[in-house]
C-alpha cells in the first residue's frame, strides 16, 4: 500500500469558476510535517480564496486538491 501525502487543504466557498483549458501554476504545498514544497500543477477551478489544482506528488499518481489561493502563482512570477 502506498502512502498518501498529507497536505493542508482549503475548503472552497462561494461560486466556483472552472478553467477551460487548465492553467499552468506553481503551488506551495504545505505538508503535515511543517515542510513546504513548490510543485508544478494545473489550476482547474477556483473561488475567491481557494484553487483546485491537478498535480502529481513525488512517486505518486495524479490527484486533485483544493489549496489556499495564497499558495498558487503563475510560473515565472517571483515569490511575494
Amino acid at each position: 500500500m502506498s502512502s498518501v501525502p498529507r497536505i493542508a487543504r482549503a475548503v472552497p466557498e462561494g461560486t466556483v469558476t472552472r478553467a477551460e483549458p487548465p492553467i499552468a501554476v506553481i503551488v506551495t504545498m504545505r505538508w503535515s510535517t511543517g515542510e513546504t514544497t513548490d510543485v508544478r500543477a494545473e489550476a482547474i477551478a477556483w473561488t475567491r480564496r481557494a484553487v483546485q489544482v491537478r498535480w502529481r506528488p513525488p512517486g505518486g499518481a495524479v490527484r486533485t486538491d483544493w489549496v489556499s489561493a495564497e499558495d498558487v502563482r503563475r510560473p515565472g512570477r517571483p515569490l511575494p
